[in-house]
């Protein structure tokens, strides 16, 4: 509850600071939240809107002391506007929240409730609702939607690719999907915007957007360079649709071979040699070198992969061979790091092998084995082995 009470303060703080010039008209305060969903995200020009939203508030005394908790509030007046991409009015619709502090658009289930329908023209619009309390403070949520001038039920966007290099060149498909019964129709004439975004912050990439207008095989394609390094999500439509992608510093392969690395080979003895190959597939110039440890099952370090060149007189590709002796069998796992020593770029990877030991020795019994002569015996004799 203490919490609770300084979060209110802390609001209470920020709403002071951004409505200074309000009068208020009562001596509570009240924080109210209004929010809203829609069903679908792309709509065709002038088509009819289904929504739902709610409004619910809280009630303080000056001093911070909750007097009433946060509840559906009736019969609040909740302005909805639509506004253009860059944020301009276009037009207002005005609700009244019910009993349950709902307030809803015409649908096929609420034909007597005010209609809203989609802008006359295709683009991007801002769906915005707004309610103002008592003390004039305001609260509001907003949804993105695209109009087109055909019907559309959902867009894709993916890059062709899961892993890139630094400074590839990245293609990005985009498709427009109507779907009529259990068909998938290609819409055309679609435009979109969209973005590279980082994964973790979810921040835009400087200089990464585009756009995109569906053909008439309702797809188009385009095409941005390779951001650096990172996790990275490429997005239209303030993620209508999204999909993710890395770009990795090269590309290498990690491969357990036998002691000559001719062989692929992951099943050793422990009286064999064991290797550890490195290939960089993606680099003509430059000095990298891989190290890194291999684990027992238990996560024991029990071998040290020392540093390893990979260059031009190796066609960057090289293997550290070690001794199986003293392995006990199990699983094991290979830990290595690749580094470009001309940079701070790296990537890591692993790769496992198993070590599996076994004797097999077949003896004659001594005495009373029923061998008439050496390993030969007469039909109908028991033998025993």
């Amino acid at each position: 509850m203490g919490d609770k009470r300084q979060f209110i303060l802390l609001a209470l703080a920020f709403g002071i600071l951004f409505f200074s010039a309000s009068s208020f008209v009562s001596s509570a305060i009240y924080l109210s939240d209004v929010y809203f969903t829609v069903p679908e995200s792309v709509y065709t020009e002038n088509e009819t809107i289904s929504l739902k939203g709610f409004v619910y508030q809280a009630n303080y005394t000056d001093a911070g002391a909750l007097v009433n908790a946060s509840a559906v509030l009736a019969n609040a007046t909740v302005n909805l506007s639509i506004l253009y991409s860059n944020r301009t009015f276009l037009k207002m619709y005005n609700f009244t929240t019910d009993a349950n502090g709902s307030f809803y658009s015409k649908s096929n289930y609420r034909t007597s409730a005010l209609e809203v329908n989609a802008p006359l023209v295709a683009g991007t619009y801002v769906l915005q609702s707004n309610y103002t309390d008592l003390n004039s403070n305001v609260s509001f949520s907003e949804v993105k939607i695209i109009v087109v001038n055909t019907t559309t039920d959902f867009l894709r966007v993916s890059t062709e690719k899961a892993k890139y290099s630094s400074g590839d060149t990245i293609t990005i498909n985009v498709e427009a999907v109507k779907l009529v019964g259990d068909r998938s129709l290609f819409i055309s004439n679609v435009s979109v915007s969209g973005t590279f975004k980082n994964a973790t912050s979810k921040e835009n990439v400087s200089g990464k957007t585009f756009t995109c207008t569906t053909g008439s095989n309702g797809k188009c394609t385009t095409t941005l360079s390779a951001p650096s390094v990172g996790e990275y999500i490429v997005e239209i439509e303030d993620f209508k649709a999204f999909s993710s992608f890395s770009v990795k510093p090269f590309s290498f392969n990690l491969y357990m071979k036998d002691n000559l690395g001719k062989s692929l080979k992951n099943i050793f003895s422990s009286s064999e040699q064991a290797s550890v190959e490195v290939k960089i597939n993606n680099v003509s110039s430059g000095t990298y070198t891989f190290s890194g440890y291999v684990q027992d099952s238990d996560g024991n370090n029990v071998k040290t992969i020392t540093s390893t060149t990979l260059n031009t007189t190796n066609s960057f590709t090289n293997k550290f061979t070690f001794s199986l002796s003293g392995f006990s069998s199990g699983s094991y796992t290979v830990f290595v790091t690749i580094s470009n020593s001309g940079n701070s770029d790296t990537a890591t990877s692993l790769t496992s092998f198993k070590v599996e030991d076994w004797t097999l020795s077949v003896n004659k019994k001594s005495s009373g084995s029923n061998f008439e002569y050496e390993y030969s015996a007469f039909p109908n004799k028991t033998l025993k082995l």
